[in-house]
């Protein structure tokens, strides 16, 4: 259970998670695909791409080469 906690705080690099956005076409697509607000997608680049959102786009966007290094990256 701790393992799950742990899991669930863990961020992606901002770096990663800049290009992640930049690659599904930028703060206003990714705000639309995960269904946040605009800010929170700017939030997210800044301090990293939540754990939950990184499994999202591995299992949507599988073909994506950023998405791809996310899992050299956690």
């Amino acid at each position: 259970m701790a393992k799950t906690r742990e899991m669930r705080r863990k961020k992606l690099s901002p770096g990663l998670t800049a290009e992640i956005i930049s690659d599904l076409g930028g703060g206003v697509a990714v705000s639309e695909i995960l269904k946040v607000s605009k800010p929170a997608v700017s939030t997210m680049k800044k301090n990293g791409l939540p754990w939950i959102y990184v499994e999202f786009f591995r299992l949507k966007y599988p073909h994506l080469a950023s998405v791809r290094k996310t899992y050299d990256e956690i």
